[in-house]
């Protein structure tokens, strides 16, 4: 019996650890979703894609959000519908995102 407490606390400790130090978060996405629907990060992200890389989003992965004194930084990577896939970042809310090719020696 001591453990299933033993357990309980170690689970308890990690989720107040991943609270207590959590500035920013980390997201992953399921194959096939849409890129958050609705946020408008994601609208903006996608709507750049496809006019900069012809880029159909498919997928979002490790999407991380980082506060800063301006807002919500997002970064993260992506993948197309034709199977390409860019790490995204940005280093001020509001502006566009930096995009780099994903290329099987880099990323």
């Amino acid at each position: 019996m001591s453990w299933g407490i033993s357990r309980a606390v170690g689970v308890a400790a990690v989720a107040v650890t991943a609270v207590l130090l959590g500035t920013g978060s980390i997201r992953a996405q399921q194959d096939g979703a849409a890129p958050e629907e609705g946020e408008p990060w994601a609208l903006s992200l996608a709507a750049q894609l496809h006019a900069e890389k012809r880029c159909d989003v498919q997928a979002t992965y490790f999407v991380r959000e980082l506060p800063s004194p301006e807002g919500t930084l997002y970064s993260g990577r992506v993948r197309c519908i034709d199977g390409r896939e860019f790490d995204f970042s940005q280093s001020k809310p509001h502006l566009k995102f930096d995009l780099k090719a994903c290329e099987p020696a880099a990323c």
